[in-house]
């Protein structure tokens, strides 16, 4: 997995529920999202997530990659296309 920084491109600030904590929050001017290696994205984390740093991060990421793999709403990729989810074959091969 890893993480990508963007910029919102909506004008219009939209609610995403965290992929790590669940909560529901408002985005903002810059997204960080959760990707694997093929660019789809998982969700975005929340700004209380990203202030509890980096280790935590992705030890919450580790330990959850099975729950977040099967996160609720698959998100546009980096060209604004909807995501394709992986089979679990090919998840699991480019997430463990």
């Amino acid at each position: 997995m890893q993480l990508q920084i963007e910029c919102n491109s909506s004008s219009s600030k939209s609610q995403h529920s965290c992929v790590l904590c669940s909560q529901v929050f408002q985005s903002t001017e810059a997204r960080v999202i959760v990707c694997n290696d093929r660019g789809n994205r998982y969700g975005d984390i929340c700004a209380d997530c990203l202030k509890r740093g980096s280790d935590w991060i992705w030890h919450r990421l580790l330990s959850d990659r099975d729950r977040i793999r099967n996160h609720p709403k698959p998100l546009a990729t980096a060209t604004h296309r909807t995501a394709v989810p992986p089979s679990r074959k090919s998840q699991k091969s480019h997430l463990n």
